[in-house]
């Protein structure tokens, strides 16, 4: 776990360096094609199953999916370029708040004392 917020942290001060000499498309289809690559070689050996056998809603689900996670990735990048990598670090860890607080907001969910003691 130390070694995963390592990296999280490292994130976006390597981002901004690459975005000197490489444009936000071209990050965002390396880094999504080489976890592609490492993902089919650590799961394909372990699964029998194809995804032949998924229904379409499964399908178009994980498509919207993948689809959504790399254009949260994109912008994530583009927004790099307006920012510093401390802020946007910082930002990185509010958005699960935000989304949280945000649905509240749209579906109006009831939120017990203990959850809000939890949020804070």
């Amino acid at each position: 776990s130390l070694f995963t917020t390592f990296l999280f942290g490292l994130l976006p001060i390597v981002l901004k360096g690459l975005l000197a000499s490489l444009d936000v498309y071209t990050i965002t289809w390396f880094r999504f094609l080489l976890a592609a690559m490492v993902m089919t070689m650590v799961v394909k050996p372990k699964s029998k199953s194809s995804i032949a056998k998924f229904n379409r809603l499964a399908v178009g689900l994980l498509i919207l999916a993948g689809g959504s996670l790399c254009i949260n990735y994109l912008l994530f990048v583009v927004g790099l370029r307006y920012v510093t990598p401390s802020t946007a670090q910082v930002l990185m860890q509010l958005a699960p708040i935000f989304l949280l607080l945000g649905s509240l907001l749209l579906f109006r969910e009831p939120y017990s004392l203990r959850q809000w003691l939890g949020l804070g």
